[in-house]
């Protein structure tokens, strides 16, 4: 039987009730004091961005590797931790979703979630060194929508879906967090709750909401600069005699570069010349998200001397399209002149790659000019670069 989260306007208010709480240390925590309700949150993409501050400059990045990305829609009205829209998932993943906290996060982070089926999960929380600080393993519940009391099961004045409110306090800085609604207990450290099967014929979906947590500060952590668009990481030095733009990234597995976009921006011309420098890291994947603002959406892909058609929104498997598997040159050509943009533009024309692994990955861009008559008024316009992560397939609901 297929099962699905249905979506309705109706909202319901939030009630905290902590679930099940391991490993994490006992200390006061601070009162949140952002909560994100992904009102504003589109179907199909694999990154929700939210602005905390309304400064311009995302504070809070949720990734999935699904190539079919998050959905908003919801368990419906009879959900007591979850007011619709949320941000919903697929449970096939792991982690099922990583929340980057730019700016870092201090006290706790919380948030309410409804799956399909009563998996065990876990949620676990990392510093900017990627050591784990703290860690919550839980399961979702029935509850009563008057009493507020758990029920045996989804009776008809009780949650229709599992579900629960997961609280994480810790020590020290978070700079993101890892959750897995069907949990993997085999990391270490983590102990898996005896009273919960864990053992599942299929995976289902989660869908989370009302999500909370302090801003640690002002400036965004390094590890995390380009995750913005409006703000990528921009060459130095760039010489105009020799316009070649050079970027030394570190791509974070399972995170910034693999999971969601990094972004750089050199100015361009019509074409550019891509290539990677670092020895077994070969280009698997190429994506140009959109048409152009002029309308331009087909270019040209040129590897080994071979050239294929390149359309705006269509993801181009390498392995699959050329039969090659070690690709670390290639050059997008064909770009329309009268598609000139200011430079201060940074989503000019993004183009997202995927790579074969993660880690320090050098990668260099030179631009293919061509001398066309444009008011000197006009500038060429800039180019932001995008490092998807790999895609896996989305799975079904079919139980």
């Amino acid at each position: 039987m297929r099962q699905t989260m249905l979506r309705t306007t109706l909202t319901l208010p939030l009630l905290l009730l902590p679930i099940v709480s391991h490993a994490a240390p006992s200390i006061s925590v601070v009162p949140p004091t952002k909560t994100i309700t992904f009102d504003d949150a589109i179907d199909a993409q694999q990154s929700y961005l939210f602005d905390a501050n309304s400064d311009g400059e995302a504070d809070v990045i949720f990734s999935t590797v699904d190539t079919g990305g998050f959905f908003t829609a919801g368990p419906g009205p009879n959900q007591i931790f979850v007011d619709e829209p949320g941000l919903e998932g697929s449970t096939a993943f792991t982690p099922d979703l990583r929340i980057d906290l730019l700016r870092g996060a201090t006290g706790s982070v919380s948030f309410g979630y409804a799956t399909i089926d009563t998996f065990p999960g876990v949620a676990q929380v990392f510093n900017e060194d990627d050591e784990r600080i703290a860690d919550n393993t839980f399961v979702g519940g029935f509850f009563d929508l008057d009493t507020e009391e758990e029920c045996s099961d989804a009776s008809s004045n009780c949650s229709s879906f599992p579900e629960g409110w997961v609280d994480i306090p810790f020590e020290g800085t978070a700079a993101y967090v890892t959750v897995d609604f069907d949990a993997d207990f085999s990391a270490p450290g983590l102990t898996e709750d005896p009273d919960v099967e864990s053992e599942f014929e299929s995976f289902g979906r989660y869908i989370i909401d009302n999500f909370t947590f302090t801003e640690a500060g002002d400036q965004i952590i390094s590890k995390f600069d380009g995750a913005d668009p409006e703000f990528p990481v921009l060459p130095d030095p760039f010489d105009p005699e020799n316009p070649e733009f050079a970027f030394e990234l570190e791509l974070i597995e399972d995170g910034l570069g693999t999971l969601f976009p990094i972004f750089i921006d050199p100015v361009v011309a019509v074409g550019y010349e891509y290539a990677v420098h670092t020895a077994d890291t070969f280009v698997t994947s190429v994506l140009i998200p959109s048409a152009l603002p002029n309308g331009d959406s087909e270019f040209t892909i040129d590897i080994e001397g071979i050239t294929y058609t390149l359309t705006a929104g269509v993801s181009f498997d390498v392995l699959t399209e050329t039969g090659i598997n070690n690709v670390s040159e290639f050059k997008i050509l064909d770009i329309d002149t009268s598609e000139a943009l200011d430079p201060a533009d940074d989503l000019a024309f993004n183009t997202g790659l995927t790579f074969s692994r993660s880690g320090t990955v050098s990668v260099t861009q030179t631009p293919i000019t061509q001398d066309v008559p444009i008011p000197a008024t006009a500038t060429l316009f800039a180019f932001g670069l995008i490092l998807f992560g790999m895609g896996r397939k989305k799975m079904s609901l079919q139980r």
